[in-house]
């Protein structure tokens, strides 16, 4: 309804959250006439992940970080982007992406005086790569992703009978999200199709909102898709975001209960950081970690907003990379909006 509104000249302004409309509903004679303009704001201050799986690894079934690492294979993001997003996000490698926070090389001398007392607790591979998500393009690619997921849950305890997967006391392995947006069945349908094929059962409860509070505040749940998108610098919110005490605390930013000593002492060296150097080389740490273990499944990365307007307002020649001038810098300016014929 506000959408049209818009179209209808009715409001001036609309950010549009729907890539598929962005791509589709504004290639109109106004468009084509200048009168609509369609702009890509950056908030430079937002970074992180703007959808992401949360497991709840409160559960027993997600304990295991070779479950994590296998469902984690399981999404196609390349397949989901093509074709649900008109290949519009990025796929974010880091929980803070294009920051100078983001693990995106080896662990640096300061990262491994952090690591090292910690080693016998992480994956040898922290150490030794650079984390990055398999890019999977090719149907053969999928495949094998596919393939190393199913030996992973096999090495976790999880063995196929018939159609499904069974542990050694006879569960179905089962993944219900919980969701309280129709919207996001596009991108987890598809999901669920690909751990079907792993022997994982799987569904959808769609609630109202003050059920899926409840839910949530109660930890009643296997997984939701949400963001996480975090303010520069972070350490303001890594504690109640990945520090083991939000962990059983309603309603928390660790919505995915995450408790590992490992995180909680980077969390406070983040947070005690009297230099820049020392707070990079921490929140590099939390993010190796946090990839490393597959406490969450990554999407896409945190990207400009979009927004459409009527072409007339006066837009500032320069605007700061952290916050723009967006709209309490614009200006109404009577000369472009007398050229504007609405619904013409």
């Amino acid at each position: 309804m506000t959408r049209e509104a818009f179209r209808k000249g009715l409001i001036d302004i609309f950010t549009e959250l729907d890539v598929r409309y962005w791509h589709k509903s504004y290639d109109t004679p106004a468009l084509e006439k200048g009168w609509i303009r369609k702009i890509h704001r950056k908030f430079g201050i937002e970074v992180g992940v703007r959808s992401l799986i949360a497991l709840n690894v409160r559960r027993g079934k997600f304990q295991d970080r070779r479950v994590r690492q296998a469902l984690t294979l399981a999404m196609d993001f390349e397949w989901q982007n093509r074709t649900l997003h008109y290949g519009y996000h990025t796929r974010a490698h880091s929980y803070w992406p294009d920051t100078i926070l983001s693990a995106t090389d080896l662990p640096s001398r300061g990262e491994l005086a952090l690591l090292e007392p910690h080693r016998e607790s992480l994956p040898p591979e922290l150490f030794t790569q650079a984390f990055r998500f398999d890019e999977v393009a090719t149907p053969q690619a999928r495949r094998e992703a596919l393939l190393q997921a199913r030996r992973l849950l096999q090495e976790a305890g999880w063995r196929a009978e018939g159609r499904v997967l069974r542990n050694a006391a006879g569960e179905v392995f089962e993944l219900v999200f919980l969701s309280q947006n129709p919207e996001d069945a596009r991108i987890l349908l598809p999901y669920l199709e690909s751990l079907k094929q792993l022997g994982i059962e799987g569904g959808i409860q769609l609630v109202d909102s003050s059920r899926y509070a409840n839910l949530l505040r109660r930890f009643q749940f296997d997984a939701v898709l949400m963001n996480r998108d975090i303010l520069m610098p972070p350490v303001i919110e890594l504690r109640a975001t990945y520090h083991s005490e939000a962990a059983t605390v309603p309603m928390t930013r660790n919505l995915a209960g995450i408790a590992d000593p490992v995180l909680d002492d980077l969390v406070v060296e983040a947070n005690l950081a009297t230099t820049l150097d020392q707070m990079v080389d921490a929140c590099r740490a939390i993010d190796r970690v946090l990839l490393w273990q597959y406490y969450q499944i990554p999407l896409y990365a945190v990207g400009p907003r979009r927004t459409v307007h009527w072409d007339k307002f006066g837009i500032p020649a320069f605007e700061p990379d952290y916050w723009p001038a967006f709209p309490d810098g614009w200006w109404y300016d009577p000369e472009k909006a007398a050229r504007i014929v609405v619904n013409d």
